[in-house]
């Protein structure tokens, strides 16, 4: 005998009912939120836990996300992902995390192994290392530029001036030029090329809200006085403006002062 029950004054069959109540159980977590609840999850290995139970490739995208928001220094379970980019990417993500925990060693072992993020790799680690060194005063950087040049150097085309060029660049950013510093330091010229560049990143970036209504070069060189970087930061400002900011770019309009890199004196 089938027992019926009165549901807002309709009787149903209760295999009806049973039925109803299936189609509205949720379903299982949904791949995005198991990629979600392996981010927050408190610990890496409830983290991993929840990846695994993802399909490929999207597990192992997973696992790199999670290894790189816990900050895991381990690259050995790097080389088990399947998938190129995956494996890459985790590798990458782990030399991040070992400079980070002051092993820039084994961040360049596990660069070494990022396939065709390598370079990429590198980058970021000497810049994750240098970029702090702006605070520090010219003669207090010395010490630790050339521990830096000594490990990233080889990895780079003529090394030792492309991280000094990059340090005047940070220095540049939190404090006012000063050019006499270049004539008390070992590597004057380096100091003298990151000068040029750090001016003409700084002069350019104030003509670059003006790009819109400067036309020609010499209405761009006209703005230089109404800079507040001058040559009171370095002797070349004008020249610097007028070789690296008030070029016409070829081709585009309207015209847009444009940055290159100026070659070492």
């Amino acid at each position: 005998m089938q027992v019926a029950r009165l549901v807002s004054g309709v009787r149903y069959p209760d295999w009806v009912l049973l039925t109803l109540l299936l189609a509205c159980t949720p379903p299982e977590p949904l791949e995005a939120d198991l990629f979600r609840q392996a981010l927050t999850a408190p610990s890496l290995e409830l983290a991993l836990s929840l990846c695994i139970q993802l399909p490929l490739p999207t597990s192992e995208d997973c696992t790199v996300a999670a290894r790189e928001s816990h900050g895991a220094t381990d690259p050995t379970d790097c080389a088990t992902l399947v998938n190129s980019r995956w494996r890459s990417e985790c590798f990458f993500v782990t030399a991040e995390a070992q400079v980070f925990d002051g092993d820039p060693t084994g961040g360049l072992a596990s660069c070494a192994q990022s396939g065709h993020y390598r370079q990429s790799c590198i980058q970021h680690l000497w810049q994750q290392e240098l970029f702090p060194l702006g605070q520090l005063s010219a003669t207090q950087a010395l010490a630790p530029m050339a521990e830096l040049t000594a490990r990233y150097g080889p990895y780079l085309v003529d090394g030792e001036r492309q991280l000094w060029r990059e340090y005047w660049m940070q220095y540049a950013e939190r404090r006012p030029i000063n050019p006499m510093t270049c004539a008390e330091l070992p590597s004057q010229a380096h100091c003298e090329d990151g000068w040029r560049v750090a001016t003409s990143r700084r002069l350019w970036q104030q003509l670059k809200p003006y790009a819109s209504k400067l036309e020609s070069g010499p209405q761009c060189m006209a703005m230089l006085p109404h800079l507040r970087v001058g040559a009171d930061i370095h002797p070349d400002a004008p020249e610097l403006a007028r070789q690296y900011s008030c070029k016409t770019q070829t081709g585009k309009l309207p015209w847009t002062p444009i940055f290159t890199t100026p070659s070492l004196r």
